[in-house]
């Protein structure tokens, strides 16, 4: 199965894109289409690539920001019915072509570098934790901790999904990176680090999935750690540092080598910025 994959378009500065539409079997979005929230996310994706493929959403932290988390969903979901081939996924599953596809969020945990509470302060001047509610009545904005416990929701959703051993190959879509091996090393003393990914590796190595794609990184990046392929392809905001590809096609059932990478060695630093 070939599949278009993308993520982090931010189409605020970019109403090009695509230029043409690739041949696939799927579409994977990792979620941030555009600055609009979930309701862009959807119209864009069911307008510009239902027509051609399906297409597998899962949102990222700017497809939450609205008037609350379950109202964007409901309204996301909702809309997404008027296109019968697009799945939006958080904590479900879709089989897509004889494919099992696992989508979370998978907010981060903050505890990337073991401590989260330096990651904790650090995050609290996040845009997420202004314009994401939990609720709109009482007005409640959504907090660390619920990044915290809305990761261990998506973990233990993956874990039980992932421990049955189902005919079909699986593949698992997560907006936010699973691996510390997923960031950049010019990221390790910066202390919005935790922000970007959590440590997943362990789940990663016990089930081998066949392919993990994630976003939230600026970056083109495919590795191998044990038997799961991993790719990022996340465009990132304008100027940013990002090797995006905007046609990738990966074919899903493809064999890949089996190890666990060396951090990758990057020097630039100001290029990235949080997603």
């Amino acid at each position: 199965m070939k599949a278009w994959i993308f993520s982090d378009l931010h189409l605020q500065q970019d109403r090009g894109f695509p230029a043409a539409v690739p041949e696939a079997d799927v579409c994977i979005c990792a979620g941030n289409i555009g600055s609009g929230g979930l309701m862009e996310s959807v119209g864009w994706l069911g307008e510009t690539v239902c027509p051609h493929m399906p297409v597998v959403l899962v949102p990222g932290n700017r497809d939450y920001r609205g008037p609350s988390i379950p109202e964007v969903m409901e309204q996301g979901r909702s809309h997404a019915a008027r296109f019968r081939r697009l799945h939006i996924l958080d904590e479900q599953v879709a089989v897509v072509g004889g494919v099992r596809f696992l989508g979370a969020t998978l907010w981060s945990d903050l505890a990337l570098f073991g401590d989260e509470g330096p990651a904790i302060e650090a995050a609290k001047g996040l845009a997420d934790y202004t314009e994401i509610r939990t609720s709109r009545t009482p007005r409640r904005r959504y907090t660390p901790w619920q990044s915290i416990a809305r990761h261990h929701s998506a973990r233990l959703f993956l874990e039980r999904q992932l421990s049955v051993s189902p005919a079909l190959p699986t593949v698992v879509v997560t907006h936010y990176a699973p691996s510390l091996h997923s960031v950049p090393n010019c990221l390790f003393e910066d202390p919005l680090a935790p922000s970007f990914a959590s440590n997943v590796d362990r789940l990663i190595l016990q089930f081998e999935p066949r392919v993990w794609i994630h976003g939230h990184i600026p970056q083109y990046r495919e590795f191998p750690i044990g038997k799961t392929r991993m790719v990022c392809n996340a465009r990132g905001h304008g100027g940013g540092r990002s090797d995006f590809v905007a046609d990738l096609v990966v074919d899903l059932l493809a064999d890949t080598g089996s190890t666990v990478p060396p951090v990758r060695k990057t020097t630039t630093r100001t290029s990235y910025s949080y997603a």
